[in-house]
């Protein structure tokens, strides 16, 4: 996405994964989401919270089955994915204890804390400083939880969000740096403007491609839904941005596809088809012309079945006919569509 809009006359075609172009904002999520996660983990004994503990494996697949279970059969086929994540509605209050925590619910701390986090991080006054999160079964991989909450059993966490977030946000994206930053003490309110220096030379979100479209540039982005570091709802903000500033979803579409990928972690991973060739279709769309109108993909979370990536905003539907595992049996249509 740089190289697009910053090197528009070196490439003809690029191909962007899980891309990271707002990647300011998306630090101090980091930094949101670790509080968020803190105030429902448990402590040791010296009162110290433990990260991982926050959420235990099955209190993570209890959200993923409830999120199955919510948003499922959405795109007309209950088959584990979360295919229509358009119409996916869940709120984890459903989720919540009436007495004491037990398996099949979440203590109330927990609730909020999912709230919390994928409602996304807000300033003082509730604004957004970075989108909310997609509820996706993805939540109980452990991409998710290497992101998030990582798997350290003791106080110290090993999360990336706080191995990766804290450094980067105190050395490269504060001006002037913070080495010694105490994630506990971001201030919301007080110092996200400390970040738009490095985030004007740093974040690719302009929506302004001239150059690289009158080339014949073209561009495919792919993300996965359960991508638990950068946000899908943010990008496709930014692909309704970048629609309407070069003629509408129609002209975009002659140069530039987004495909979201349910289920998947970052860059790979989760209850996903992720595998996929996004390589061969942009040599096809620049090479011979060939817009890419699906993706074929493949996974090993569900052996022997294929399934067609939708260049957004459609999804894939079950045409009512042939093998329901096959790609060739679902057809591409806008949301709410059966």
């Amino acid at each position: 996405m740089m190289a697009a809009q910053r090197f528009p006359a070196e490439f003809d075609g690029i191909v962007a994964g899980a891309p990271a172009f707002r990647l300011t904002r998306a630090a101090i999520a980091q930094i949101w989401d670790t509080q968020a996660f803190l105030r429902a983990a448990p402590r040791d004994a010296e009162g110290r919270p433990v990260l991982a503990a926050a959420f235990s494996e099955g209190d993570l697949r209890l959200v993923a089955e409830s999120v199955l279970r919510a948003c499922d059969a959405a795109d007309g086929l209950a088959d584990g994915s979360v295919d229509a994540i358009a119409a996916c509605r869940f709120e984890p209050a459903s989720l919540r204890c009436a007495g004491e925590k037990a398996g099949a619910c979440l203590a109330p701390a927990q609730v909020e804390a999912l709230a919390r986090a994928f409602g996304g991080a807000r300033d003082g006054q509730g604004r957004a400083l970075y989108s909310g999160w997609n509820w996706d079964a993805g939540i109980a991989a452990p991409g998710w939880r290497a992101w998030k909450l990582g798997t350290s059993q003791t106080a110290v966490p090993n999360a990336r969000n706080t191995t990766l977030g804290p450094p980067a946000l105190g050395y490269y994206f504060l001006t002037p740096p913070e080495p010694e930053l105490d994630p506990l003490r971001f201030d919301f309110g007080r110092d996200p403007p400390r970040t738009v220096q490095t985030e004007a030379i740093n974040d690719p979100t302009s929506t302004m491609l001239s150059t690289f479209v009158a080339r014949g540039g073209r561009m495919l982005v792919y993300h996965g839904n359960s991508d638990p570091v950068f946000s899908t709802q943010d990008l496709v903000a930014w692909w309704q941005e970048l629609a309407r500033d070069n003629g509408g979803a129609a002209a975009l579409a002659g140069w530039a596809r987004l495909f979201l990928v349910p289920g998947m972690t970052h860059c790979g991973g989760g209850p996903a088809l992720d595998d996929f060739d996004p390589l061969a279709a942009i040599e096809a769309w620049v090479e011979r012309g060939e817009a890419p109108d699906r993706l074929a993909a493949r996974g090993a979370a569900f052996p022997g079945r294929s399934r067609p990536l939708c260049p957004w905003p459609l999804e894939a539907r079950h045409a009512g006919g042939g093998d329901a595992q096959e790609a060739g049996s679902f057809a591409c249509r806008p949301p709410g569509l059966p």
